[in-house]
């Protein structure tokens, strides 16, 4: 029996301070003095190992800890009985049990007791009792033995609910907090993001932690709980957030040669509570990183963002608890995060409508219903034979003849039948476009038309080009092209950026700045119900026509080509597999590329007019920079520019390879190709005479 005075002060020191590691202190001294004993120590089971831990023997606090062996081991062991003497220990547990209390010698008198939760199920410590001699315990009372250890087992299960429970209330509270700073600053993405990964960190303690928000229309990742005006892009590729974009799982990752107990470790891709994955190569990202911790953030089976963590601060390894709090984080992360999305896509919208809005004020005004009568009322003409070939120049054409031939291709090609256009609708909308062209020296309707001039004729010429892709999917790429620099202001995406210019502060976020612009230009002739050519398609193939059309004008940027066109190369030796929805969105870029730059690869008389055309923009860019007190590129510098040398680069670097990638899929085009080849001799031909050429001798 035990002695109600030692009891009482025991309690009377456990509840002065009540902690697993004065609980722990307090024990070991009420244990070594009423039994009586050497020494005693417990290892407390939690759920964040599977490995246990001592981390008090006797009156001394460890540091490190000591091993104790794997929770299985032991679990397995006390299946014959609460209590196992040394000698009864498998030899590894020995060793384990031995170094707990430094002994060196053989057969020492120690006894290993389990502890179980309230309801006597589960495990949750060991108490290791370091009698005095084999002779002290063979003559000590089972009963009081059994006693002592009943009052641990009650009081270290007593305090591991208490700080279960203290956790709960703790984490319901830290919700709640992060509920009131992400809803307060749910208007700003960033903030929302920032906040989201503060309490991460706070939770699960690590060295560092990310969101990525999924740009779906470019199939890449982007930094967002960081402002900056060029945000950290990462493809879908890349090594981690590929894994939980492919299966929206939580992703608990080591390193190879730095997982903990590596040897013991199942390999699985999915996570449950005992397994680590081990992705041997992370890329040059993750060097620095000892182990991630990734989750996503879906609603709807629809992933929004991956949330990385990194290097724990507190264990080699994130846990099995880590990944049980991100389980109780991610709904409450998903409603945060959707809701600020929401409210950015609205904000956004808002803005462009109210930008379309004072554009398209201008030009509806000049949109005269009898312009548009005339042209949808006038018979639809046949083109003409010689205008389906890839060296025709556009850029002779009346305007008016523009329109009409503009008209003639949707006829031709079976599009106002087979999608329900009016005829009305698409003179309003042909209208529209060409009037939110600007006075520009390139980007200019003529150029736009010239674009969808050419895809026309390949349309005409390549008969591939109609079985890899639907009536709808032709259509769309059609119209992007008529819309693919709507509004262009004859300065490029480098000086939006540089200049802080409206469209910059609503659209860098997005990538392109200006082709986001342009779409939006398009969205707003096609969203006007009198100019909505496809108003009679389905929900779901307006839908995809939106989307074809967006990424098509993304594709109009170079940037987006140097970026696929390692892809494209692969792609063009292998062979498009049509099935595959990126090998389509891919070559529908490379299409768009091809027929932005054909002006380049028709006579030489077209391409060197068009190079005039080019430069003239350039350097009215650069005048418009100078008088800002700011240096222009070389090249945009009317001073400086050496043209004949950069339009060599030009063929060299995009025109040839451009080309000869696009007849890689269509034999077709190896004539265009040669074009380009030929016009590139006569400007390398015009560098050897060292002749002097500014774009003004074209006039």
């Amino acid at each position: 029996m035990i002695p109600n005075s030692r009891l009482v002060s025991l309690l009377n020191s456990v509840f002065a301070d009540v902690n697993m590691e004065n609980v722990q202190l307090c024990l070991n001294i009420w244990i070594r003095e009423s039994l009586p004993c050497e020494e005693s120590a417990f290892a407390i089971i939690s759920s964040d190992s599977e490995n246990c831990h001592v981390q008090i023997r006797g009156v001394h606090k460890l540091s490190p800890t000591i091993h104790a062996g794997r929770v299985q081991l032991w679990r397995h062991a006390f299946r014959q009985g609460d209590e196992l003497s040394f000698q009864n220990l498998p030899p590894k547990m020995k060793r384990y049990v031995k170094n707990i209390f430094q002994l060196d010698v053989s057969d020492p008198a120690i006894t290993s007791h389990a502890i179980y939760d309230e309801g006597g199920s589960n495990l949750v410590g060991l108490l290791f009792i370091r009698h005095q001699s084999l002779i002290t315990k063979q003559n000590l009372d089972p009963e009081l033995l059994t006693a002592h250890v009943q009052v641990a087992a009650a009081l270290i299960s007593m305090v591991i609910t208490t700080e279960t429970t203290t956790g709960h209330v703790d984490f319901a509270k830290t919700m709640l907090q992060l509920f009131l700073d992400a809803f307060k600053r749910a208007d700003d993405l960033h903030d929302v993001a920032s906040t989201l990964c503060a309490t991460a960190k706070k939770l699960i303690l690590c060295e560092e932690c990310n969101l990525y928000l999924f740009d779906r229309d470019k199939n890449e990742f982007v930094l967002y709980n960081e402002k900056q005006l060029n945000q950290q892009r990462l493809p879908a590729t890349d090594a981690v957030l590929n894994e939980v974009l492919s299966t929206l799982e939580i992703f608990n990752i080591s390193r190879p040669n730095d997982a903990a107990d590596e040897a013991q470790t199942d390999h699985s891709k999915k996570v449950n509570n005992r397994n680590l994955t081990t992705i041997p190569n992370l890329g040059e990202r993750h060097a620095k990183h000892f182990n991630t911790l990734a989750f996503p953030l879906a609603k709807k089976g629809e992933i929004m963002a991956v949330v990385e963590m990194h290097n724990k601060s507190t264990t080699p390894n994130f846990t099995p608890n880590d990944v049980n709090i991100v389980r109780m984080l991610q709904p409450f992360y998903v409603t945060c995060f959707a809701h600020s999305l929401r409210l950015k896509c609205l904000k956004e919208i808002n803005k462009r409508l109210a930008t379309s809005t004072n554009r398209l004020a201008i030009t509806g005004e000049e949109i005269e219903e009898q312009d548009a009568l005339a042209l949808c009322l006038g018979p639809i003409q046949n083109i003409e034979r010689f205008i389906i070939s890839f060296t025709y120049s556009v850029h002779g054409m009346p305007i008016y003849y523009t329109l009409k031939t503009a008209m003639a291709m949707f006829y031709d090609m079976g599009f106002m039948s087979a999608l329900g256009i009016e005829r009305k609708k698409l003179a309003r909308f042909l209208l529209k476009v060409k009037e939110a062209y600007r006075n520009v020296p390139y980007h200019n309707w003529y150029h736009a038309f010239s674009a969808a001039h050419f895809f026309f004729v390949m349309m005409k010429q390549i008969p591939e080009i109609r079985k890899f892709y639907s009536t709808l999917e032709c259509a769309s790429i059609l119209v992007a092209c008529f819309c693919h620099d709507m509004d262009h202001r004859g300065t490029n995406n480098a000086f939006q950026l540089q200049s802080c210019t409206r469209l910059a502060q609503l659209f860098n976020n997005e990538g392109s700045i200006l082709e986001c612009h342009h779409f939006t230009q398009a969205m707003a002739v096609m969203h006007a119900p009198e100019s909505n050519i496809f108003s009679q398609l389905s929900f779901s193939d307006f839908h995809t026509a939106m989307s074809i059309i967006r990424n098509v004008i993304q594709a109009s940027d170079l940037a987006n080509y140097f970026r696929i066109q390692p892809d494209l190369m692969k792609l063009s030796k292998k062979g498009i597999d049509l099935t595959d929805e990126e090998h389509r969105y891919m070559l529908r870029s490379l299409l768009m590329t091809v027929c932005d730059v054909s002006d380049q690869v028709k006579t030489w008389k077209t391409s060197r007019a068009a190079a005039a055309r080019v430069f003239e923009e350039f350097f009215a860019q650069g005048d418009l920079e100078k008088a800002m007190n700011r240096k222009p590129t070389e090249m945009m510098d009317r001073d400086k520019a050496d043209v004949i040398k950069s339009q060599l680069q030009f063929f060299d670097n995009i025109i040839l390879p451009v080309f000869k990638m696009i007849s890689a899929f269509f034999p077709q085009m190896e004539s265009v190709y040669e074009n380009g080849q030929t016009n590139r001799r006569c400007y390398e031909i015009m560098q050897q005479l060292s002749l002097f050429w500014t774009p003004y001798q074209n006039r």
